[in-house]
């Protein structure tokens, strides 16, 4: 009689766990429309030669080659999306303090790595590709879930061009599923680092337990972390799309696609 019980505890604990880290269920074909190709990872960037990271220049250049476009959006003081990776601005821009801070006036008049870029609009971005490559655009959220969400919708109003939207943070794609629910959404995740959660919240991202959050359709994992069992079995049993992120030589972004993922790249071109 024991061995009944324990086996309907692990049945219940297996169901639970099922539940946890289930994706969206259905829209393959949705899905299919929009994550197709390779995407250059903040652009095509060089900032080596002059090409900043989340500039207009990158995004031109990966139009121009065809490439589907990775980019970040955040806030800025007045509530206006722009494109920018970091919180901070003194890796990029060369001054302290942060991002969400600043106005995007403010942040239109800051050098991206002393070139004569600077921090690009969301909206100009988007009149820039005009749909002639598909997007990835990473919302990085600091509290302002809902707010950073509802405008990004608002600057696609009328966009005809395939784009997808991902966060690390699953609240991001809580909201989307609530404000936006015919949008692709993806988790972003992998062997996070110490300083970016607590403990708990990194394992929990980490095996894709707040799927029951986020419900994702796909999954953008961390390729060195890539064996994780949890992302294995949710994209290959459970059916989320599978990308890599961020493939910086060509032979890992071969055995990506050999892997049937995307391959979020950067460094080469692929």
């Amino acid at each position: 009689m024991i061995g009944w019980y324990v086996a309907a505890g692990v049945a219940v604990l297996l169901a639970l766990l099922l539940f946890l880290i289930a994706p969206a269920m259905g829209r393959k074909d949705k899905r299919r429309a929009v994550l197709v190709g390779h995407y250059a990872h903040r652009g095509l960037f060089d900032n080596q030669a002059g090409i900043p990271e989340n500039s207009m220049a990158a995004f031109r250049r990966a139009v121009e080659r065809g490439y589907g476009i990775e980019t970040d959006i955040h806030l800025s003081a007045d509530g206006i999306c722009v494109l920018h990776h970091d919180d901070t601005l003194k890796r990029i821009c060369g001054v302290d303090g942060n991002l969400r801070d600043r106005t995007a006036e403010e942040l239109s008049k800051l050098s991206l790595l002393g070139t004569e870029e600077t921090v690009p609009l969301f909206s100009e971005f988007l009149r820039l590709v005009d749909g002639k490559v598909p997007l990835v655009l990473e919302l990085k959220a600091e509290g302002n879930h809902a707010a950073l969400v509802a405008q990004v919708m608002a600057d696609l109003e009328g966009y005809k061009g395939s784009y997808c939207i991902e966060s690390f943070d699953p609240r991001i794609l809580r909201e989307l599923r609530r404000q936006a629910p015919h949008v692709v959404r993806g988790q972003l995740s992998g062997g996070l680092s110490k300083d970016s959660a607590a403990p708990l919240t990194r394992f929990l991202l980490r095996n894709l337990w707040l799927n029951v959050i986020a419900r994702p359709d796909f999954v953008a994992y961390r390729y060195k972390d890539r064996k994780n069992p949890f992302f294995r079995f949710v994209t290959s049993v459970m059916g989320a799309t599978r990308v890599y992120w961020t493939l910086r030589d060509r032979a890992d972004h071969e055995a990506a696609l050999r892997d049937h993922a995307l391959s979020i790249f950067e460094g080469f071109e692929a």
